[in-house]
């Protein structure tokens, strides 16, 4: 992810990856990637979120969606980031 922001996320801010695609849905084994407390992405800097997550464990296709938000769960942008 990509800081085009004027400010830092700030790790202790609880900046994170949620689930969506249900909102707070736990398909995949979790409903938050965290940023890492004690870490800041200062403005045009990039994150990489690492995260170990669990396929479902019944065949099938299903969404993988994940917004950045803030420690209210106010999302940093409009668009969730898609994956298959």
């Amino acid at each position: 992810m990509k800081n085009t922001g004027s400010k830092a996320w700030d790790g202790q801010a609880h900046a994170h990856l949620h689930s969506q695609d249900p909102p707070d849905n736990t398909t995949w084994g979790t409903h938050s990637i965290l940023q890492g407390q004690g870490t800041s992405v200062a403005p045009g800097a990039e994150k990489v979120y690492l995260s170990q997550l669990k396929a479902p464990g019944t065949p099938g296709e299903f969404s993988l969606q994940w917004r950045l938000v803030q420690s209210q769960k106010a999302p940093f942008s409009a668009s969730p980031r898609h994956g298959r």
